[in-house]
């Protein structure tokens, strides 16, 4: 009998709710849109994960993991951005640019710098950090608050003296975060029942765009 109540128990309810955010994610590059469910496909309540799908067509930058998601009509939005507003060379040969970020309204910027970039220190305002490990394949550099946008960060490029450019080197990753989901998630959003529930920053709508420096 105990086996058999186990079983029929479900394993979320409101006294031990599920944790699930939606993120809508935006490809400003490719022009496509997504809805993802942070929690792993086969928790999700019957009512959402009859909506959503995992497929390998559906990618998220930064997640590893297989998370159930549907298309989204994509839309010109608002989205986070970088643009250099100074390239110059320090008495070391270092290469040094500066990077203006835009991302209007955004609760978050965070730049994807691929390893092979070489970033060896950042310099914000008077403050100077050394970039620490990259973090499969990238550093990660995260700006939080609205002020982020029009911010000016300043890198250092320290190539290693056995460097080969590559043909095609990768590019940076800018995104933008902002709070809340476009209407066209609330039929789904609004499937959470009391046995789910939104935890840290909740819902977020997030911008990809892969840039060249």
């Amino acid at each position: 009998i105990a086996m058999v109540v186990t079983i029929l128990a479900p394993a979320y309810s409101a006294q031990r709710p599920l944790k699930l955010n939606f993120v809508a994610h935006y490809d400003m590059d490719a022009r496509e849109a997504a809805l993802f469910a942070s929690a792993a496909p086969g928790a999700l309540p019957k009512a959402i994960g009859g909506q959503m799908k995992v497929s390998d067509a559906a990618v998220l930058p930064g997640v590893s993991a297989q998370l159930a998601s549907r298309p989204l009509d994509f839309a010109d939005r608002p989205a986070a951005s970088a643009t250099i507003v100074e390239d110059t060379t320090n008495a070391k040969g270092d290469r040094v640019i500066a990077v203006q970020l835009s991302a209007p309204g955004a609760q978050m910027t965070r730049l994807r710098i691929p390893a092979g970039a070489y970033p060896a220190s950042l310099t914000y305002n008077t403050s100077t950090l050394a970039m620490r490990e990259a973090q499969n394949g990238y550093f990660i550099v995260d700006c939080n608050g609205r002020a982020c946008d029009g911010a000016r960060l300043q890198f250092t490029i320290r190539l290693p003296e056995t460097y080969k450019p590559p043909e095609e080197p990768a590019p940076w990753i800018v995104q933008g975060y902002w709070l809340g989901l476009p209407s066209e998630a609330a039929a789904t959003a609004n499937a959470r029942d009391d046995a789910a529930l939104r935890y840290q920053m909740g819902d977020v709508t997030i911008t990809t765009k892969r840039q060249a420096f």
